[in-house]
């Protein structure tokens, strides 16, 4: 159907409280542990659960976190200049890519997050936090920008809400939220 209908389920949904999540049958066919592991984290019941505290903040360079979001992100990898990443026993659980904004439009912004994940069935309690507050202190960057596709639960994540703000949904485009941090 129209992705006008759709997003205005979206919003509908989201103003009763209610995550509306939509996948295509692609997705559902070839990235099918991604979306049960979106699914039981929407709800809670993610099954590993780590306290960020309990790992170790690494840089990577842009192409040692290809297999990582491949693995993990529904849209998979995508180019970037470095990626910050959370280790538990040298076993890469969370990881955030970052670039030089890539759309005209949004230039005028220091950085652009281009993917934020963690690993399959895992939560890092604190992990967010842990790497925003790294990049923060390293890169002292005026304006931060991400987009976050509205397909996938509609709204503003929470992670991204603690240290952003939504600033326009790019309508009728499913990829949604275009989210802004400012010194």
């Amino acid at each position: 159907f129209p992705v006008t209908i759709a997003l205005f389920n979206i919003d509908i949904c989201n103003q009763q409280g209610i995550r509306l999540f939509h996948f295509t049958d692609i997705q559902l066919e070839e990235k099918k542990q991604i979306i049960i592991s979106m699914l039981k984290n929407a709800i809670g019941l993610t099954e590993n659960k780590i306290f960020a505290r309990k790992t170790d903040l690494k840089i990577l360079a842009g192409n040692d976190c290809i297999t990582f979001f491949n693995e993990n992100h529904i849209d998979g990898n995508a180019k970037c200049d470095f990626a910050i990443g959370l280790y538990l026993d040298n076993e890469l659980v969370m990881c955030m890519s970052i670039d030089r904004p890539r759309l005209g439009h949004d230039q005028d912004h220091d950085f652009e997050i281009v993917r934020l994940a963690s690993k399959l069935d895992t939560n890092v309690i604190g992990g967010f936090e842990k790497i925003w507050n790294h990049f923060i202190k390293e890169y002292d960057p005026k304006t931060v920008m991400s987009y976050q596709d509205r397909r996938y639960g509609g709204t503003q994540s929470k992670a991204y809400s603690s240290v952003m703000k939504m600033i326009r949904k790019s309508d009728p485009a499913w990829e949604g939220i275009i989210i802004v941090t400012e010194k």
